[in-house]
């Protein structure tokens, strides 16, 4: 969950929004949406590309408690501060998992090894 304190409150159903607060996207998210951001390739060097109507669709779909039509309402800085967000949820799932317990380092350790049965 990531709250965002906004640099100037909206005016809401229930009076006025200081913060919006976002939940983390979801496989359903990924797959009906996909990436926020993408590679472009040119002469030997990349840049990502970021796509803001992608951008835009996870924070309508993953904002919490609030009408997504307050996102309307907000200004450039808190429209950036949503963005950046929404680009946390993936640049965090996107780092190497750290924990020794991870199924990806559980099941790459046991590739290979044979079954072992008690009798």
């Amino acid at each position: 969950m990531k709250t965002i304190e906004l640099s100037k409150p909206v005016a809401g159903h229930r009076g006025q929004i200081k913060q919006m607060r976002f939940r983390e996207p979801n496989y359903m998210d990924w797959s009906a949406l996909g990436e926020v951001e993408s590679p472009i390739y040119h002469e030997g060097s990349a840049t990502i590309q970021q796509h803001p109507a992608i951008i835009a669709q996870y924070a309508e779909r993953c904002l919490v408690d609030e009408d997504i039509s307050l996102l309307n309402l907000l200004g450039l800085r808190d429209t950036f501060a949503v963005r950046d967000a929404v680009l946390s949820f993936f640049r965090e799932a996107s780092e190497p998992a750290s924990s020794p317990t991870s199924p990806t380092s559980l099941s790459s350790s046991f590739v290979g090894t044979p079954a072992q049965s008690e009798s």
